[in-house]
């Protein structure tokens, strides 16, 4: 109920979206892995790592998780040694043979030993550019557009330095992390702001065609605050946010249910719902890195409305204590 009344949720069924892919087979993922960690069936834990596998062609962030995976099946209990590692062995078998042609794919066009050369351009163009912007005071989307430019003349004239889509993609990622090696307290406090948790009213309202990205208002928010942001965006017309307080309000809840949700798990020291919270949904939120928009948070959602579900179901179980 939750997850179908959020206003991100409506707004992403509207299309369909890497994002919105990618969250439907994560919550089968999450059927399966559950089933396999309470039952233990093998044949659950063939379907989880396929669809982990048809996750990462989506979108490759998934790719880590296979790592995870593997890690809890080496410590689940209780198995004969050879029977883990045999499920170890045919786990990351049938992940590398999903992920294996496109690789080959990308090897034969001149990307690289890699699933995707997206993850350069984030890494320069987002990561590095929102750095730089909250050292300099410069908007990151000048800096992006700057960069952009100083790349593509780059490649241009260096035609044998930078050959293929391997060569250029090694260059964006290598001067993007040199950014932030540079200033790497100011990436993990850009990093620690989740602005991917905020309501998703800027989306909302630009799916209507009420308003439209890419008018500076991150930078006024880094610099000025919340509500001038707010302000900037809607340019003075904040009236526009009283239709969605309901929504916000749906938000405000799932959020706090959540976190009753893991307090009773650790007061009952169920570590496996604690963990798989994480494995499920600070994964998603921790790869995002400085990235604001809240459409990213998508794949994180099943498993905060999971936990929220948990708290709300366990409310007259646990009820909360107030004191006078």
């Amino acid at each position: 109920m939750l997850y179908a009344v959020s206003l991100l949720s409506i707004i992403s069924c509207q299309h369909i979206l890497s994002n919105s892919l990618f969250t439907f087979f994560l919550s089968l993922q999450i059927l399966f892995y559950i089933r396999f960690f309470r039952e233990g069936r093998t044949r659950d834990l063939l379907v989880s790592v396929l669809l982990l596998g048809i996750m990462t062609l989506i979108r490759p962030t998934a790719s880590y998780w296979i790592f995870i995976l593997l890690g809890m099946l080496l410590f689940k209990r209780p198995l004969p040694g050879n029977r883990r590692l045999f499920r170890i062995l045919i786990t990351a078998v049938i992940f590398a043979v999903i992920c294996a042609p496109w690789i080959a794919r990308n090897i034969q066009r001149g990307a690289g030993f890699r699933l995707v050369s997206n993850t350069a351009k984030t890494v320069r163009y987002y990561f590095a550019a929102a750095v730089e912007a909250e050292v300099t005071g410069i908007p990151a989307g000048k800096i992006r557009t700057e960069w952009k430019e100083a790349d593509i003349a780059l490649f241009e004239s260096n035609p044998g330095l930078f050959p293929d889509e391997n060569a250029k993609a090694g260059y964006k990622r290598e001067k993007g992390l040199e950014t932030i090696r540079r200033y790497p307290l100011v990436f993990f406090k850009l990093s620690a702001i989740p602005y991917v948790l905020f309501p998703a009213v800027d989306a909302f309202y630009e799916h209507i065609g009420l308003s439209a990205g890419g008018n500076g208002t991150l930078d006024v928010l880094t610099r000025k605050g919340h509500w001038a942001a707010v302000e900037h965006y809607f340019d003075g017309k904040t009236r526009l946010l009283i239709p969605v307080i309901p929504w916000i309000l749906v938000l405000g809840l799932t959020y706090i249910a959540c976190i009753r949700g893991l307090f009773i798990c650790f007061r009952e020291r169920n570590w496996g719902n604690i963990l798989s919270f994480a494995f499920f949904a600070l994964y998603y939120i921790v790869l995002l890195g400085p990235l604001t928009l809240s459409r990213y948070r998508l794949p994180a959602m099943p498993a905060i409305v999971l936990m929220a579900g948990l708290g709300m179901t366990l409310w007259k179980k646990y009820p909360l204590k107030i004191r006078s």
